[in-house]
């Protein structure tokens, strides 16, 4: 019964750790589906569709710019690693 309580317990400091990266998630989901939320609700209100569709790619697009600038952080290359790597023996 222990071991239960041990293993929720530990799951739940593994959720508590990783709470901002669920918000990112949240965050990162939100914008890349902007562009069909903006097509549904220009639909909903009537307009016809050169109006829904050139919306729709323009919040998109501008959805897709602030993911990248959000999470530029999280884009490594192989190439800015392995330069990372030899400068920092070089330094040694």
């Amino acid at each position: 019964m222990s071991f239960i309580f041990s293993w929720i317990k530990k799951q739940l400091e593994y959720l508590k750790d990783s709470f901002p990266d669920i918000i990112r998630g949240f965050i990162f989901f939100f914008l890349a589906i902007s562009g069909v939320l903006c097509a549904f609700i220009l639909r909903y209100a009537g307009f016809n569709g050169i109006i829904i569709a050139t919306a729709s790619v323009s919040v998109e697009f501008i959805g897709m710019m602030i993911c990248y600038f959000f999470f530029k952080n999280f884009i490594k290359t192989g190439k800015d690693t392995e330069f990372s790597r030899t400068d920092k023996l070089k330094k040694s």
